[in-house]
């Protein structure tokens, strides 16, 4: 199989992206229109590097639909009086399209993975900086979840064939499904749309019951711990008292 490169999709890609700085630019998001801006600088340097394109030409790669961009609506969902789901609260029973790990997309429904634990983090953007450290983060552990008995989901509002040219054009191989929220209804449902119409950087551990017992969340430019997130699982797994710092194989905490 030949290597995918940038150069299979480059001008819907460039596009996309151009609309989003834009549209960051005129909502006041200067922050994230910087970010997107830098990232066009890259896409249009690479998009113009004749080496690149001829390694994807003498490598044989066959044309390809290009990936649908992921890009806000004209008109972002509100998110006014949008509350984050909380602890002991039923997680909402979405459908979305995912890349899996396996290259495919399909459907993906929370409602299928009732009766396991269920681990759910978000990220704002695919193409952004912070965004691929967690996300390589949780892949390097996702056997550690696995073993614990639990599933790790990652979501951000970019379609699934975002998430699959991210993949291909930079990030790597990702070890857990990708779910697509282009229509935010995920976000929505759990509370996490911010103002800007991304998600902001929340994680939710969800009991096999369908209930949520743990989150956390930070602003946009702040990552997570993956193993922090990994130590949470398996102190809510024991349902014993686990004290700050608490580790698997250390003694619990004795009521009095």
């Amino acid at each position: 199989m030949s290597t995918p490169y940038f150069h299979d999709t480059p001008d819907i890609v460039i596009a996309a992206t151009r609309w989003l700085m834009r549209r960051y630019q005129q909502t006041g998001c200067r922050r994230l229109a910087r970010m997107v801006e830098q990232h066009l600088r890259w896409m249009e340097s690479h998009a113009s590097n004749p080496q690149l394109a001829g390694a994807c030409r003498s490598n044989g790669a066959r044309s390809r639909a290009p990936p649908r961009p992921s890009t806000p609506p004209r008109n972002p969902p509100s998110t006014k009086g949008a509350l984050m789901i909380s602890i002991g609260n039923t997680v909402p029973d979405v459908t979305c399209e995912a890349y899996l790990p396996d290259g495919r997309i399909e459907a993906v429904s929370l409602a299928h993975y009732r009766g396991k634990w269920l681990v759910l983090f978000f990220w704002p953007l695919d193409f952004t900086f912070v965004c691929p450290t967690e996300i390589r983060a949780y892949s390097d552990l996702s056997h550690d979840f696995d073993v614990s008995g639990a599933v790790l989901l990652g979501a951000s509002v970019d379609s699934a064939h975002a998430h699959r040219a991210w993949v291909r054009q930079g990030l790597g191989a990702v070890r857990f499904p990708m779910l697509g929220d282009v229509s935010r209804a995920l976000a929505q449902g759990f509370g996490v749309l911010a103002e800007s119409g991304v998600a902001v950087r929340a994680t939710f551990i969800i009991n096999p019951e369908g209930r949520v017992v743990s989150v956390a969340a930070n602003d946009l430019n702040v990552g997570r711990s993956a193993r922090e997130t990994l130590r949470l699982l398996h102190a809510l797994q024991s349902g014993e008292l686990t004290a700050c710092e608490w580790q698997p194989g250390e003694a619990f905490v004795a009521a009095a």
